[in-house]
């Protein structure tokens, strides 16, 4: 929040008298619209209640455009909001968001592309040396690879015996 509140005094322009409570607001305010659009149910309300026929509610879309560049976007939680903003400047996705089918495929189109963000950051995330020693030792025993710990089968042994292999087992059948 310090962040922010001295982000808000730089862009406000403020006096030595004191902050501006006006600024930090109106950028709360922006900030918490801005995320709105991230939610395509929101946008289906907004077009359902008429707010993307209205002149002013349109430059004011084209106004918060500023929200891309880099000292505003550092602020933003869900950065799919700028992508929708960027649409929003469009006519036809503004008339299209009245229909309850539009509106299920961007949420579906954003739920998408979060999984496969969240995918793609788990893979990219560099694993510390002593950390992937510990969990290559630990995923070896569990699913069966290397040599069986004292005391443990292997998993062939123990699938080749009849027995239940737990999780492996569950699989298999599924399969």
């Amino acid at each position: 929040m310090y962040k922010l509140f001295c982000f808000c005094l730089l862009r406000s322009g403020a006096n030595s008298s004191g902050p501006n409570e006006e600024g930090l607001k109106r950028f709360q305010v922006e900030l918490e619209f801005l995320q709105c659009l991230a939610n395509p149910f929101y946008l289906n309300h907004l077009a359902q209640h008429g707010y993307f026929d209205q002149k002013e509610f349109i430059n004011y879309l084209k106004y918060l455009l500023y929200w891309k560049e880099p000292q505003y976007a550092v602020f933003i939680k869900y950065p799919a909001c700028l992508h929708v903003l960027e649409l929003l400047q469009e006519e036809t996705f503004r008339k299209e968001l009245i229909s309850p089918l539009c509106t299920k495929f961007v949420e579906e189109q954003l739920l998408l592309h979060w999984q496969y963000y969240a995918f793609r950051r788990r893979m990219a995330a560099p694993v510390a040396p002593a950390m992937q020693v510990e969990s290559q030792g630990q995923a070896s025993s569990a699913t069966g690879e290397g040599p069986p710990q004292e005391g443990q089968q292997s998993l062939l042994t123990t699938v080749s015996n009849g027995h239940s292999a737990g999780a492996a087992g569950g699989m298999t059948n599924g399969l």
